[in-house]
């Protein structure tokens, strides 16, 4: 999957962390961004607790967040199908089976299938010096 849905959820997580923090509100009673987590910021949003003008800013970002944890899971399971394809399947089972690869891991190390090089026309000259056009002689 690629690095950059983590890193924008993390970086809505944080946009609403700091917004909260900035006013007095901290959330302590459990680990953060777990159901317990969720109902109170949700209780923030339905309450009175935060200023109305608050309320609308930090409803944004809770629905942004939403939005990015929606299409993060969707590509992942979008990934997971393409993963258990047949030109996929054997080599993704094999590298499942290393602790810690998971199918989503197993994908960014795979290579995708084997697609015809571009011809790229070499230099006839006879030089040794490496092209600077990337083609090689075999």
């Amino acid at each position: 999957m690629p690095a950059v849905f983590p890193q924008e959820v993390h970086r809505s997580r944080h946009y609403i962390s700091t917004f909260l923090r900035r006013r007095g509100f901290v959330f302590r009673e459990a680990s953060a961004w777990h159901r317990e987590h969720r109902r109170w910021l949700e209780s923030l949003t339905h309450g009175q607790k935060l200023a109305p003008e608050d309320r609308a800013v930090f409803g944004e970002y809770l629905a942004l967040l939403d939005y990015k944890i929606s299409r993060r899971d969707d590509l992942g399971e979008q990934i997971a199908e393409i993963a258990f394809s047949p030109s996929y399947r054997g080599v993704v089972e094999r590298l499942c089976c290393f602790r810690g690869i998971h199918t989503l891991g197993a994908m960014t190390l795979v290579r995708p299938p084997k697609e015809p090089r571009p011809s790229v026309p070499c230099d006839t000259t006879g030089s040794t010096a490496r092209p600077a056009n990337g083609c090689f002689r075999d």
